[in-house]
């Protein structure tokens, strides 16, 4: 008898993969009807706490908008060796994309290109 917690849930699956859904099943001791709960509680369930990278984040879109001709710093932090940097200048816009952030220099016609997942600040 379905408790009253639970609905039902019919699906049409390929023979084959029905075939080795119950092998696993009877293999691991459980049902099928475990099998696939637990294979879509897994799949809806992030595997751990999820962190959004500042400079990927929605906010740092907007800031980036905001500050068209201003000048800005930015604190990055490289990944590998844990040193951080501050870069101060105001946003190229014809580089920076999704991906990175291009910041022009005074002194220089080069810009700095940093990698928005390093932008912490």
């Amino acid at each position: 008898m379905a408790d009253e917690a639970t609905d039902t849930l019919t699906i049409r699956i390929p023979h084959a993969l029905k075939v080795l859904v119950e092998a696993a099943a009877k293999a691991r001791g459980m049902t099928v009807t475990g099998i696939v709960r637990q294979a879509l509680q897994e799949t809806i369930t992030p595997a751990g706490r999820v962190y959004q990278h500042p400079g990927l984040s929605e906010a740092f879109e907007k800031f980036l908008e905001d500050v068209r001709s201003k000048r800005v710093m930015l604190l990055v932090i490289d990944e590998r060796s844990g040193l951080r940097y501050f870069f101060e200048g105001t946003v190229d816009r014809e580089l920076t994309n999704d991906s990175i952030v291009a910041i022009s220099r005074k002194q220089s016609r080069t810009p700095w290109i940093i990698p928005r997942r390093d932008v912490v600040a």
